[in-house]
């Protein structure tokens, strides 16, 4: 199979599961107990507007037939009208996914580059005490969930030592400066979440591949530990770091969930948890299939950015080498 064909191939499988996930998701909201026209009625209302409001909505229609219709939609970029909000999906979604994709790259701005400086450090002085200590360390932040990180960051710079906001509130007038400041905490909280995966991940990957037979040669030829893992040990491990630094990425969507509702961070997690508290079913099913969306296409990219950098996979006949 020629590289064309496999690109081709794993654009069309992620296509599919793009599919089925809008499947999972479409049911998954079905069986929420309550509807919009329920959980938003007043306490006196009759039954018969709450028939009405629900026939309004379309909701009086078959499952199959409002997955059809929404499906359609979604394909020709129509992601339609929120219920509760009034307004459309499109621009909603605009300004709260550029508000977590800012606070996403924060985070991984922080975590990646410090994670893997710290995992060459680790692996240069194996046995260490830095390397002991950085293994510990990443162990026990992995244990730890985003909330417990959230609420114990929160517990020194905003109640001890009242550094930052607890809560993040953008305004028209703030700097740019500004900006950072209020969304320091909530980065911060992701970064220390995902710094752990990043070290133990390259930490790993470097062991193993120093553990090779050119390596074993590299060292017989004198070398020093620096430059055998900067020349020779490094061009070999960037697959699965590659692929752990995308998936990364991905999970801070994910976290975002967490952290965005605890900081009250004006995102695309709180808004989605919004709308499944008032059964607004458009906005959930819109949010949800961005985030698949992003969760495919970042593993779609991590699959290709592998075949680029792995010699063996952009050349069919050196796969049998």
């Amino acid at each position: 199979m020629s590289l064309l064909r496999i690109i081709l191939w794993r654009i069309t499988q992620s296509i599919f599961v793009l599919l089925a996930l809008s499947v999972f998701l479409f049911l998954a909201v079905e069986i929420l107990p309550g509807d919009l026209a329920s959980a938003t009625a007043p306490r006196f209302v009759t039954s018969d507007q709450i028939d009405f409001t629900r026939e309004e909505l379309g909701l009086n229609r078959s499952p199959v037939t409002r997955y059809f219709v929404w499906i359609s939609q979604i394909s020709q970029g129509d992601l339609g009208v929120s219920w509760s909000k009034r307004a459309e999906i499109a621009p909603l979604l605009a300004e709260r996914l550029s508000h977590t994709a800012v606070l996403g790259l924060m985070a991984s701005c922080l975590s990646i580059p410090v994670g893997f400086i710290a995992a060459l450090i680790a692996v240069i002085n194996r046995g260490g005490i830095f390397d002991r200590l950085t293994s510990g360390i990443s162990l026990a932040v992995i244990a730890m969930p985003e909330f417990l990180i959230a609420y114990l960051l929160m517990t020194i710079f905003v109640v001890t030592l009242p550094v930052f906001p607890a809560h993040t509130v953008f305004t028209d007038e703030m700097s740019l400066a500004a900006r950072l400041h209020a969304m320091a905490l909530p980065a911060i909280t992701l970064a220390i979440a995902g710094l752990a995966p990043v070290l133990r991940v390259s930490r790993a990957c470097l062991i193993s591949i120093l553990a090779s037979e050119y390596i074993e040669m590299a060292k017989l030829k004198g070398l020093s530990i620096t430059r055998i893992i900067t020349i020779h040990a490094l061009p070999n491990v960037l697959p699965p770091i590659i692929n752990m630094v995308v998936l990364l990425i991905a999970n801070y969507m994910v976290a975002a969930f967490i952290v965005e509702e605890i900081y009250s961070y004006p995102g695309i997690g709180k808004m989605m948890i919004a709308a499944v508290k008032f059964r607004d079913i458009p906005l959930v099913l819109a949010t949800g299939m961005v985030f698949a969306f992003f969760f495919v296409v970042l593993n779609l990219i991590a699959d290709l950015l592998s075949i680029m950098v792995t010699p063996k996979m952009r050349d069919p006949s050196r796969r049998n080498l």
